[in-house]
């Protein structure tokens, strides 16, 4: 065997995500020890996530907003519909995560559900912040990752 990138180079280590065999210099371009294909993959999934963050939370925060101007019937139903989804979800997570998948099994399922929709609706105001919270704390990833894919590409390039 030899390293995935280089013909004839010997291979000293594998790459843990995806098998790919590694000469001493492919294995030494990451700090994680990751291949280049997994490294550029992996930075890619944390910039996409950031984008998604960003979007969700212009759209959100622009329903809010809409919501507290048409301070009525419209504004509430947005500002609950908008949020509710997201609230559900992150429920859905942490029941699973806390009681298993099994919480949904006989006569507690009804109470769960309504339980689950009574809380929705209060996180739901609480949405927006999440979100907002989220993406500041991505913004920091993101310009790592932005530099680590740069350094990656060049360290790669010069082998």
């Amino acid at each position: 065997m030899g390293c995935y990138y280089h013909d004839g180079v010997e291979d000293v280590a594998t790459c843990p995500q995806c098998g790919k065999k590694l000469c001493r210099d492919c294995a030494s371009i990451t700090v994680e020890g990751i291949c280049y294909n997994c490294a550029i993959q992996n930075n890619l999934k944390v910039k996409k996530t950031f984008f998604v963050d960003l979007a969700l939370s212009i759209i959100l925060c622009a329903a809010y907003v809409v919501g507290i101007i048409f301070v009525d019937s419209f504004g509430l139903f947005l500002i609950l519909g908008v949020g509710f989804i997201p609230s559900w979800r992150a429920l859905t997570w942490i029941a699973n995560a806390i009681f298993g998948v099994r919480v949904y099994d006989g006569a507690m399922w009804f109470g769960m559900f309504i339980a689950k929709i009574f809380l929705s609706a209060i996180l739901s105001a609480f949405i927006p912040l999440v979100y907002f919270i989220k993406l500041i704390l991505n913004i920091g990833k993101f310009r790592k990752v932005s530099k680590n894919i740069k350094a990656i590409e060049e360290n790669f390039n010069s082998i």
